[in-house]
């Protein structure tokens, strides 16, 4: 336990070693939403742990104008966010969409040159 308070941005992690808990903070920002990530901020967890994690500054604001952060899950091994399953709900969304695109297109084509069936 801890009686120090932050402000926002900052990330507590804690660590169990040797049947004790260590723990660590963290106030740098990782990235800017939008921008490339800055490795020397990448937090790195425990080798058992298969990702590593950073704070992402929001472009959208609080209600009072303030800073928005998010937390950001991060591949192990290079440096990419983990995309959240809306994240990856949209990208199927886009990606079936992209798909009914190019298959209307074809039912076009295939209409102007044989004809309705």
């Amino acid at each position: 336990m801890t009686s120090i308070l932050y402000k926002p941005p900052f990330v507590r992690v804690y660590i169990l070693k040797d049947n004790k808990y260590e723990h660590k903070d963290y106030k740098e920002i990782t990235l800017k939403e939008g921008g490339e990530l800055d490795p020397d901020k990448i937090i790195d967890l425990p080798e058992k742990i298969p990702f590593r994690i950073g704070i992402m500054l929001r472009k959208r604001k609080h209600y009072d104008n303030s800073p928005l952060y998010r937390l950001v899950i991060i591949d192990k091994n290079e440096d990419k966010i983990l995309p959240t399953s809306y994240e990856l709900a949209e990208m199927k969304v886009k990606e079936t969409e992209s798909k009914m695109k190019k298959l209307k297109e074809l039912l076009k084509k295939y209409r102007e040159k044989y004809g309705e069936i």
